[in-house]
């Protein structure tokens, strides 16, 4: 598995590309970095996600 950290600049470049986005499968790639750098594992993602 990888490891990776996102700067927090990283982090609100993210935050705000998910609110202005329409396209609900940029959203959920977004949500998955932001969700994988917190710390979440694949499973609880693709769970959250509803994959």
């Amino acid at each position: 598995m990888l490891t990776t950290s996102l700067t927090p600049q990283q982090k609100l470049t993210l935050e705000s590309r998910h609110k202005k986005s329409r396209d609900k499968r940029e959203c959920d790639r977004i949500k998955a970095v932001l969700l994988y750098d917190e710390g979440w594992s694949a499973e609880m993602i693709a769970q959250a996600l509803r994959l």
